[in-house]
């Protein structure tokens, strides 16, 4: 699972303090960067609380990282995360239009 290495190095953790703070080996955190074996739904779901993520953006279900957009509403959400691949958004962008969701309380302009 590339997306755990990505977050680890970005939030600074080695292998061992990650796999210290899950209550895992070391070893395990290296197989699961390396795709060898998957992490359990519990073990996720840790993953993502650690790395403020969501589950989807772990196992790369979804581009779209924010774990706060589960407050968008899915048909708004789906549609913003179909409209950034379909313009080839970069990130930045999308997180962008996700932040201005957030702030209108998760509707479109159109539902009002």
């Amino acid at each position: 699972m590339r997306r755990i290495a990505e977050l680890r190095k970005k939030h600074k953790l080695s292998q061992f303090k990650l796999a210290e703070k899950l209550g895992l080996s070391q070893q395990t955190i290296s197989k699961y960067e390396r795709g060898k074996i998957e992490p359990d739904i519990g073990t996720l779901k840790s993953l993502a609380n650690i790395f403020n993520v969501s589950v989807g953006y772990l196992v790369e279900s979804t581009n779209l990282p924010n774990k706060d957009d589960e407050n968008i509403p899915a048909p708004l959400y789906m549609q913003i995360a179909q409209e950034a691949q379909n313009h080839h958004l970069a990130e930045k962008d999308v997180l962008y239009v996700l932040d201005l969701c957030r702030r209108l309380g998760g509707t479109s302009a159109t539902s009002r």
